[in-house]
């Protein structure tokens, strides 16, 4: 296949005036074992929202190959707001 499997390319996100990503790019290939580190409040959750499509970024462009993945998770807002079985399941965890 061809081409990275996620691609950031200067994504950024604000919270109000905050400014919460500054212009992150990473490239990531197919079975590539990527470890994405940080500090609290480095935006390592935001960067990975962005990446699936739960926020959007303020400007920035976020790639993921979404042809190998599942399809419910090329746009999990998508399969919450559908209430699939899928994402009810997702949204009250595990069963006790």
């Amino acid at each position: 296949m061809d081409g990275p499997a996620i691609e950031l390319r200067e994504v950024k996100h604000s919270s109000g005036d905050e400014a919460v990503l500054h212009g992150i790019d990473l490239t990531i290939e197919p079975a590539e074992i990527f470890g994405f580190l940080g500090h609290n409040g480095a935006g390592k959750t935001t960067a990975m929202n962005i990446l699936t499509t739960l926020i959007e970024p303020t400007s920035g462009v976020s790639l993921a190959d979404l042809k190998r993945g599942n399809a419910m998770m090329s746009c999990p807002r998508r399969a919450l707001t559908r209430g699939t079985k899928e994402s009810r399941a997702a949204r009250q965890g595990p069963h006790r």
